[in-house]
């Protein structure tokens, strides 16, 4: 009973109720799902990564799995001005699926973005992102039952006539950002973002090219537009500590969350550019009651060179059932930046 449950929590939450966008943890790991003028913000010419997401595994044999792989190229623009420009082009890949119904969301997009220097030395960037996407959605009915193929005995056998539309379609959808960052000295930087996203909303539902003349079938189930408010801060308090605070803000349709916390690294001082990391975070999001603390998010990080590995676990602090109260959500990360050079260019690493 209590697989089916959580089945069709998956199923009815997929296929009827306004969608919202699948959330990462470790947020500035995939900086091309937060925010499409985040594309080139880093030290180096380019920059590779990827994210994998597995939520559910204990309560239910039907575990959400999702990944994101992204990469950027960073150019000067302007290049004989004493202060050049700075552009970055990236290309993003998406995946959502759950095993069990073989529900599945993918997305490919396009991003890029123009850094403005404001000021000598690169001290104060304003940049501007759009993204151009293209997403598909699919559904798997070999592996859904309808009653009228119960036997009557023990079994689901022979066909339905359930009002079945086509199980795989595509749509369009674009996003735009705006970030601004600042060194304000040698030891304290910020970074601040707005994003909006999903701004042509579009309709994923199955039906929604259905011809049915049921007055109950919804046949419209668009994306709501996401807008969102990214605040990051890099303070190093000593030759080998520094902190990295970050609270980032979103609403999309009638959901809402904020998602705060630090990481703090520590340099070993290694000739190799080594570091760990570690850090919390809390994600504060609404229900149908009210808004409370839903998850707590321990994070461990690891640095050695130019690659950087990621690994958060979400806490549920809900009473999704008191069975799976404290069921967690693993998510995994690991980025590359190659031909790394120092300058003021800073987004936060996870």
């Amino acid at each position: 009973m209590r697989v089916i449950s959580v089945v069709l929590i998956l199923l009815f939450s997929s296929l009827f109720l306004q969608g919202q966008d699948p959330d990462f943890s470790q947020h500035y790991a995939t900086p091309l799902s937060l925010n499409p003028a985040l594309a080139g913000t880093f030290n180096g010419t380019y920059r590779v990564g990827g994210v994998y997401r597995d939520a559910w595994r204990i309560a239910s044999p039907a575990p959400i799995t999702t990944y994101v792989f992204n990469g950027e190229y960073r150019f000067k623009v302007n290049e004989k001005k004493k202060n050049p420009d700075y552009a970055g082009a990236g290309i993003k890949f998406f995946s959502d699926r759950t095993s069990l119904i073989e529900q599945n969301t993918n997305a490919i997009s396009a991003l890029f973005a123009y850094h403005k220097s404001l000021s000598q030395y690169r001290k104060q960037i304003l940049s501007f992102g759009l993204e151009v996407g293209l997403g598909q959605k699919n559904l798997n009915y070999e592996n859904l039952f309808f009653e009228d193929q119960f036997n009557d005995v023990n079994g689901f056998e022979g066909f339905t006539e359930e009002d079945l539309q086509a199980n795989n379609f595509a749509y369009a959808d674009f996003s735009m950002g705006l970030n601004y960052s600042q060194e304000i000295n040698k030891k304290n930087r910020i970074n601040a973002g707005l994003t909006f996203a999903h701004l042509s909303t579009p309709n994923v539902s199955f039906w929604r090219r259905s011809e049915s003349l049921d007055p109950d079938l919804v046949k419209v189930n668009n994306i709501p537009l996401l807008y969102s408010f990214q605040l990051s801060a890099q303070n190093q308090l000593s030759y080998f500590i520094s902190i990295q605070p970050r609270i980032i803000a979103e609403v999309q349709g009638p959901h809402v969350q904020l998602f705060a916390g630090s990481t703090v690294r520590f340099d070993l001082g290694t000739n190799n550019k080594s570091a760990v990391h570690v850090g919390g975070f809390g994600r504060l999001s609404n229900s149908s009651e009210d808004i409370g603390l839903s998850h707590l998010v321990p994070f461990a990080g690891f640095e050695v060179n130019e690659m950087l590995l990621g690994l958060s676990y979400d806490i549920n602090t809900r009473d999704f059932s008191n069975q799976y109260q404290g069921m967690g959500v693993l998510e995994i990360s690991i980025t590359y930046t190659g031909e790394v050079v120092e300058d003021s260019a800073f987004c936060p690493q996870f």
